[in-house]
């Protein structure tokens, strides 16, 4: 049994190991207003057809320096007032939708899956090398947000030797379970059972879901402000596989044994967080952070390299620059400071 099994993960892990970009389209009118969009294509996988969509914004006049952004799990990027913020300070900004994500996502695919994060690195070389290379951008700096900012960790230090970013910002970044909602180094699933099941149900719905209290607490016609696509970005979540679950958790592992990353980063989260209970709502949601364990963040901040500089944000949110007015305006205000103290 267990070589049928390692004989399948090879399979699986094969399927985009030796993947690269095949061709890519002009840029074209994207869904968001003022924004271009292009296409990624990539070889096949073992769900079909894949894609990925660059996103962008230029600034006014030219400007040698950019910032990538890479959004979380069950996510995209709609956040236009982030591109606008950056344009205002000179950045030209670029979004990426990876695969199986936003805009990226096809009606033949799991909803976010991956085996492993290297899955998209593929997608970020292609992103890297068109906002470098063919773009003409200078200076690269990395806002990366959630299961982004655990992705992208690993992919800067196995890209360390091109250099891709000159900086990095995270915000709210995944880079452990939060225990309250499942304790994986302990009583409820151990690793190695996890992974068993995953090895032998990669795509099979560990029901689990991400809190709906997190979405009701950002989106309109809810009790947010927000009006992202909820066909994308659902309310009440896309399954979380099996597979994908083992993914992160390897990804975190490895990141929680300490990286090196060597430019510097900067790490902000919120100052507290919240448990939900089943549906019931309390108003401390639009403040907090319902996702991850904030203590989880800081420890494991330290062991990103060498020049890490942490900002807590009062009354933020999961995703800081989703925070109340007030609030988010205080994250851009620090972001913008932080960061072109480091790209310039």
């Amino acid at each position: 049994m267990r070589i049928v099994i390692t004989f399948i993960s090879f399979l699986m892990l094969s399927c985009f190991a030796q993947a690269e970009l095949v061709s890519q389209s002009d840029w074209e009118a994207d869904r968001l207003y003022g924004f271009d969009d292009k296409t990624l294509y990539f070889p096949d996988d073992y769900d079909g057809a894949v894609t990925a969509h660059l996103v962008r914004k230029l600034a006014q006049g030219n400007s040698n320096k950019a910032v990538l952004y890479v959004h979380g799990f069950v996510d995209y990027f709609f956040q236009e007032e982030l591109a606008q913020r950056y344009n205002e300070q000179g950045y030209n900004f670029y979004a990426l939708d990876l695969r199986k994500h936003g805009r990226s996502l096809m009606d033949h695919q799991h909803p976010n899956f991956m085996f492993d994060v290297s899955e998209f690195y593929e997608e970020l070389d292609a992103a890297v090398s068109i906002i470098r290379n063919d773009e003409g951008n200078d200076k690269l700096l990395l806002n990366a947000h959630s299961t982004g900012g655990l992705i992208t960790a690993l992919y800067t230090v196995d890209r360390q030797n091109s250099k891709p970013f000159d900086a990095i910002v995270y915000n709210g970044p995944f880079f452990d379970i939060n225990d309250a909602f499942l304790n994986i180094n302990s009583y409820y699933l151990l690793p190695e059972v996890l992974k068993s099941i995953a090895s032998i149900n990669p795509f099979g719905a560990t029901g689990m879901t991400i809190p709906v209290q997190y979405g009701e607490s950002l989106h309109v016609s809810e009790r947010g402000e927000w009006d992202y696509d909820l066909n994308l970005k659902p309310i009440y979540s896309f399954p979380i596989y099996w597979g994908w679950l083992k993914g992160v958790i390897d990804a975190q592992q490895r990141l929680q044994k300490g990286l090196d990353i060597q430019v510097p980063v900067l790490v902000m989260y919120s100052t507290k967080s919240s448990t939900p209970f089943f549906n019931f709502w309390r108003d401390e949601f639009q403040e907090t952070d319902v996702i991850l364990d904030v203590k989880d963040i800081n420890r494991i901040s330290d062991v990103l390299g060498n020049h890490v500089t942490e900002i807590r944000v009062e009354g933020g949110v999961h995703d800081l620059t989703l925070s109340k007015e007030a609030v988010r305006n205080r994250v851009y205000d620090d972001m913008l400071i932080w960061s072109n103290a480091y790209v310039n």
